[in-house]
């Protein structure tokens, strides 16, 4: 039984609002938004690191630690909410 079908069947409360519409659909449209969002936010950083690496003259190693880590910070952020999502829609 996948998580959002546990909650369909918990409280009343909860299941007037998993009764609603669109719930599910909805829930799985943040779901790729999020994961979208994050993996163009980690394009935009990977870019940004090669602009970075190509600058020779100017080279901010302070800036490239910082942009490292938020293309890690992303693919960790992909990586939780792919599970999640799968673990929510089994």
């Amino acid at each position: 039984m996948s998580l959002f079908d546990t909650l369909y069947s918990a409280t009343d409360e909860l299941k007037e609002l998993a009764r609603k519409p669109f719930v599910k659909s909805k829930l799985r449209r943040s779901f790729e938004s999020a994961i979208d969002s994050a993996e163009m936010q980690k394009i935009d950083a990977e870019r940004k690191l090669l602009d970075i690496q190509e600058n020779i003259k100017d080279y901010d190693l302070n800036e490239y630690l910082r942009l490292k880590e938020e293309v890690d910070n992303c693919k960790n952020t992909i990586k939780v909410l792919t599970a999640h999502k799968k673990e929510m829609f089994k």
